[in-house]
């Protein structure tokens, strides 16, 4: 708690922070085996370990690629505080994705 207090990321920061450390850990340990999203945090120590031996065997980072993502509301064009991703639309504020409707169908 008192790290949160004295970041400097914001709650939207945050929850990015931990929703990409779930993302990457749940890629790293459904190589090795089958956990339930609930327990992937209970591996972290292991997964670290692995990321961390991982990234020491790259010596060529020529062929990294990264894309950039806008922080702006692909509704409204505002900055967005909780992000939602809309198929074929994009990132979007959450609470513009409640105000205009739209319904996103999770299968």
């Amino acid at each position: 708690r008192m790290l949160r207090e004295q970041s400097f990321l914001t709650i939207a920061g945050w929850t990015a922070l931990v929703e990409g450390l779930f993302a990457l850990f749940k890629t790293v340990i459904n190589t090795f085996a089958t956990v339930s999203d609930e327990t992937v945090f209970e591996y972290s120590d292991y997964l670290w370990g692995v990321l961390i031996r991982q990234s020491q065997k790259i010596t060529d980072i020529s062929n990294v690629t990264c894309d950039q993502l806008s922080l702006l509301c692909a509704i409204s064009g505002t900055r967005i505080l909780k992000p939602v991703l809309i198929p074929n639309l994009g990132y979007c504020d959450e609470s513009h994705v409640l105000a205009h409707g739209i319904y996103i169908n999770e299968e």
